[in-house]
């Protein structure tokens, strides 16, 4: 009988130890801390009283105006969205050796990191961005 209670006792670490690393790798993303709980529902009933949206665009990732497209979002619980032409591919780097398709891949999630934290969507098109 203890034998069995130690087995079933183990075997319930081992998973509990297992789901919790799978949820810590979930959340290893950014998340705004006002996105989470109650401050979430807040903040979704505050936006059903908004009906304005708000399509902020650039050429490139580094185009944006976060702050601009925060206090849409954020401030004036507008529909808000960027909309980046291309997805950064042709730029320069200056602080790693990643270009054209490595650098676009690195940009891109930069830009979905950033609208998480603002609230805001992110859409791109397909134009190459063919270098600087």
């Amino acid at each position: 009988m203890h034998k069995k209670l130690t087995q079933l006792l183990l075997t319930s670490a081992a998973l509990g130890s297992l789901c919790l690393s799978f949820s810590l790798s979930a959340h290893a993303q950014v998340d705004a801390v006002y996105d989470q709980g109650s401050s979430a529902l807040i903040r979704m009933l505050e936006r059903l009283q908004t009906t304005a949206s708000v399509l902020h665009t650039g050429a490139h990732p580094d185009d944006e105006d976060s702050a601009l497209v925060a206090y849409h979002a954020r401030r004036m619980n507008a529909r808000t969205a960027y909309l980046s032409l291309t997805r950064g591919s042709g730029g320069q780097n200056i602080i790693g050796a990643e270009q054209a398709d490595a650098l676009g891949v690195i940009r891109t999630e930069e830009l979905l990191q950033a609208r998480r934290l603002d609230g805001a969507s992110q859409y791109f098109t397909r134009a190459n961005d063919f270098g600087f």
